[in-house]
């Protein structure tokens, strides 16, 4: 693998990854620290911020073995650390851009703290040799893991959605059933107050017309705009074609709801059954 590179390139590498290896714990404090006054969101709680701190230096500890042995990126393993901080940040709402973000970051750093150990220990020649190695080399890492993370918050991130609307809907249903619970903890879940008067609707299309849920929920957003409504509407998909919403109007019961010209603000054709 490294037979057109010098000598004294490999073996500097080599000597300066075990150098920082060295001081393993105290260069990823550092790494840590640039992720976290640089990204604030990626450190939401404590334990967040502390599973970030072992994701780094799994990471850290990842790159200086593999300079130190001349290890493929692709051979590397993805530190369990850094796919459990990707699956926590994901189930919280973090934004996946921060983490590919905190990536490069750790990456930036991590070179200028190799940069120090290099020039220290060769002249100005071999350093730059052994330097632009450690900018591949690392370039190399940061791209592989960086494709492992983004996999792992995506897969989480869906599956956490799905089960949170399945035990969003599960919650409706129980309300709707007249099941005792605590209505102030189900608005939580749900995200809209309960104790407060509501226009229910059951939402179709008609039978031929092909119209994205997506488009659908916008449309009924929309339409809560228009009624004045006091906060946004509770809109639950029951399948392809219809959904279930709940438009709130607040503590008072309002006098009229002018729902035949707000409908004509829609954009797409809309079929609704109202109720209390």
């Amino acid at each position: 693998m490294d037979q057109d590179v010098p000598s004294v390139v490999v073996s500097g590498t080599k000597t300066v990854a075990r150098q920082l290896n060295a001081n393993l714990a105290a260069v990823a404090r550092v790494v840590t620290e640039e992720i976290t006054d640089s990204i604030p969101e990626l450190a939401i709680d404590q334990r967040l911020l502390e599973l970030l701190g072992a994701s780094v230096e799994g990471n850290v500890e990842n790159i200086v073995h593999m300079l130190a042995h001349d290890i493929p990126a692709e051979s590397m393993a993805a530190p369990s650390a850094a796919k459990e901080y990707a699956r926590r940040l994901a189930q919280q709402g973090g934004p996946i851009h921060a983490l590919v973000r905190a990536y490069r970051l750790g990456q930036h750093r991590l070179l200028k703290e190799s940069f120090t150990h290099i020039y220290r220990m060769f002249d100005d020649y071999e350093a730059s040799l052994i330097y632009q190695r450690f900018v591949a080399q690392t370039f190399a890492y940061i791209d592989w893991i960086s494709e492992e993370i983004i996999s792992v918050y995506q897969d989480e991130r869906e599956g956490w959605l799905t089960d949170q609307q399945v035990l969003r809907a599960d919650l409706l249903r129980k309300v709707i059933a007249g099941h005792e619970i605590d209505f102030d903890a189900a608005g939580k879940t749900l995200g809209y107050t309960l104790r407060q008067w509501h226009l229910a609707a059951v939402i179709w299309t008609a039978e031929n017309d092909d119209v994205e849920l997506s488009r659908i929920e916008r449309d009924v957003v929309r339409l809560a705009r228009h009624l004045g409504c006091a906060a946004h509407p509770l809109v639950f998909a029951q399948d392809r074609s219809s959904a279930w919403a709940w438009f709130p109007f607040g503590p008072t019961e309002p006098d009229q709801i002018p729902f035949a010209s707000a409908v004509e603000e829609l954009t797409v054709p809309l079929r609704f059954a109202l109720g209390s």
